[in-house]
């Protein structure tokens, strides 16, 4: 693949990535859509083209990993990021969720053995630092509990990705994940009981998320991590946040906060450390 072609697709998943947060967002925060029809009807599509893309591929449903904890994790981070972004604006609450897959992900590692340079410890101190200051009480501090809900689903996506290392079959492993994770969102709209608020408008805006911004980007990411260094591949998600951030000013016309400012150079810069001084 052409480095060009590699830079360009890279880019495009990038930015699907990041418009998973303005689409959810978009439908969630003036009432147009509850959030748990938003997760549903956005795995339920992904789970559609996934299965599709790769019928037509000929590839049958038996392949792929065969347990269900990649589905669990992804029901959680479903879950967690439509529930947060009700309340959250949308640059906080993409900078909560990168900072915390990529904390969830260090810690999963010190807790298998592995050691941090003195860099990295720095690092991930700065890191810790910025969430602290974005959290602390005051004036521009996100809502406490809708904060956590993005923190939960920086956990259950942080799992999910190291469910992953193991991959034979990306695609394969991914559809399957999301085919289950379609049950999983389904039980979980009948325990957690929420009125159910549904516009046209918004479920355009949930199809988009799981066809183009899920489905689409995960697609476009498996093509361009083979020609990607490891370092490269984590270093570029750190731009989702400000990418998200931009977005949000001119797309969901929501204004950028100091508090914001500061913890994303404190986050996005520690784990910046933590990872380039990666072997």
């Amino acid at each position: 693949m052409p480095a060009f072609k590699t830079f360009t697709l890279t880019v495009a998943a990038l930015l699907a990535f990041a418009a998973n947060s303005i689409l959810c967002r978009l439908a969630l925060k003036d009432g147009s859509m509850d959030a748990m029809s938003f997760a549903l009807i956005r795995v339920l599509s992904a789970a559609l083209v996934l299965l599709l893309l790769l019928y037509w591929r000929g590839v049958s449903y038996s392949r792929g990993q065969r347990s269900w904890w990649g589905s669990v994790y992804l029901t959680v981070y479903l879950l967690g990021f439509s529930l947060s972004y009700v309340i959250l604006t949308t640059a906080n609450g993409a900078l909560l969720l990168f900072g915390s897959v990529q904390l969830t992900m260090l810690v999963v590692a010190l807790g298998r053995g592995e050691k941090l340079h003195s860099v990295q410890l720095i690092g991930a101190g700065l890191a810790l630092l910025g969430f602290v200051w974005l959290l602390w009480p005051g004036l521009d501090q996100p809502q406490p509990m809708a904060a956590l809900q993005m923190v939960v689903a920086g956990v259950g996506w942080g799992l999910y990705t190291l469910t992953g290392q193991g991959s034979t079959d990306a695609l394969a492993d991914t559809r399957n994940h999301f085919m289950r994770a379609v049950v999983l969102m389904g039980i979980a709209t009948l325990v957690i009981q929420m009125p159910v608020v549904i516009s046209s408008y918004a479920v355009f805006l949930a199809i988009l998320s799981g066809v183009l911004a899920s489905a689409g980007g995960y697609v476009l990411w498996y093509l361009v991590l083979t020609r990607l260094t490891t370092i490269t591949a984590a270093v570029s998600q750190l731009t989702v946040p400000l990418l998200v951030a931009l977005l949000s000013v001119v797309i969901v016309q929501e204004p950028l906060s100091w508090r914001f400012a500061v913890a994303a150079v404190g986050i996005l810069a520690g784990l910046g450390l933590v990872m380039l001084r990666s072997k």
